[in-house]
């Protein structure tokens, strides 16, 4: 077994080596059939139409073993206004993306955004169940201070609040929040710690003056957690 690096589409080429690998990938993972050719003559409408830019290519993210792709897609809304021309445009591709993810989470008004050409005005519940149908297996919905919650495609659910800090700015906590709660995924946690994981990073994140550069460790983010809950109570977070 080789070593799973991650890597990015290659700049402005189209119909790369990237390209067999991805190709390769949905032959492999996405069934037999009219489903597998599907995926791929999804793929190759994306690559062609006049919509997708070249210079955008290198924000799709695969992760690959021994020259071949194993990774799964994790969608992390993220929505920034300046990057559409309207939203129709950011319902159609925030869609395509979601129909595919493992894992899906945003705020509420990112999922609204998702969700408008669609159906719109679904509660979080609605939308857990819509995604759920198509192939997610986790979908997590922000509300911000009133916290968050996820909806795992068993029927459960399980919510949390943020972690009482002052606030020095308002970006950073959703990196801060998606990285504490993947990685509480990848160690195979309960949901509940996972959401507590991401919500305590988010936390950390908003309280400090950098973004990236201030990413807390495992052991810093155990730690406040732990000094969080000796100030405040055990539940302070968890609902």
């Amino acid at each position: 077994m080789g070593k799973i690096k991650f890597l990015n589409y290659s700049n402005g080429e189209r119909f790369s080596e990237n390209y067999q690998m991805l190709s390769k990938f949905f032959e492999k993972y996405t069934g037999n059939g009219l489903q597998e050719n599907w995926h791929i003559g999804r793929l190759d409408w994306m690559l062609n139409h006049d919509y997708t830019n070249p210079e955008l290519l290198p924000l799709i993210g695969m992760w690959s073993e021994d020259g071949e792709v194993v990774g799964v897609v994790i969608f992390d809304i993220d929505y920034r206004e300046y990057n559409w021309k309207n939203e129709d445009e950011i319902s159609i591709y925030y869609s395509i993306v979601a129909n595919e993810a493992d894992i899906i989470m945003g705020s509420r008004q990112e999922f609204d955004l998702t969700e408008r050409l669609i159906q719109p005005n679904m509660t979080d519940e609605e939308t857990a169940k819509y995604w759920q149908a198509k192939n997610a297996k986790v979908v997590v919905i922000k509300h911000g201070m009133k916290g968050s919650t996820a909806y795992l495609n068993n029927g459960e659910s399980y919510s949390i609040k943020p972690f009482p800090v002052k606030s020095r700015k308002g970006f950073g906590g959703g990196d801060g929040y998606a990285s504490g709660f993947l990685y509480g995924i990848y160690q195979e946690w309960p949901m509940i710690d996972c959401l507590e994981f991401g919500s305590a990073e988010a936390s950390m994140m908003v309280r400090s003056n950098n973004c990236s550069d201030d990413l807390p460790t495992t052991e810093q983010v155990q730690q406040f957690i732990k000094e969080t809950k000796e100030q405040y109570g055990e539940m302070i977070a968890r609902i």
